[in-house]
């Protein structure tokens, strides 16, 4: 019996919460393959904050997602094969896991969103604080 590729990928998928707890629609989700090089995955929540990615190999993924303001990586995710593995992100929340890093959007010199970047927030406590308005 021959198996069907999708059923050799695997799929993450989640929901995304902003500072309130509430679904935040149109959160960017970032995909990242860690075990193996790969191109990113880029990808918007819908109108309930979910999001899903499908067709992925089986192998160790992190998923970043951010607001306007602040943003959140979970690491050290395996995909299995045929199951899809569920990755709900809160960027209120701040828990103990090494695998967890929060991050602040620091405004550029210049005023444009073109130089903004993205600094791991190491101060964050239990709700996330940002250093943007």
């Amino acid at each position: 019996m021959a198996v069907s590729a999708s059923a050799q990928n695997g799929s993450i998928r989640g929901s995304v919460k902003n500072m309130d707890g509430k679904p935040l629609v149109g959160a960017q989700v970032k995909i990242e393959r860690t075990d193996a090089k790969a191109r990113a995955i880029n990808i918007n929540a819908d109108a309930k904050g979910n999001y899903v990615a499908t067709g992925l190999p089986v192998g160790t993924f992190k998923v970043t997602a951010y607001s306007k303001t602040n943003g959140k990586e979970i690491g050290g995710i395996t995909t299995k094969s045929g199951s899809p593995v569920t990755v709900d992100i809160n960027l209120s929340l701040k828990s103990n896991n090494k695998l967890e890093k929060h991050y602040v959007r620091i405004k550029s010199e210049r005023g444009a969103e073109m130089g903004d970047r993205w600094e791991e927030d190491s101060k964050a406590g239990p709700i996330m604080k940002t250093e943007v308005p």
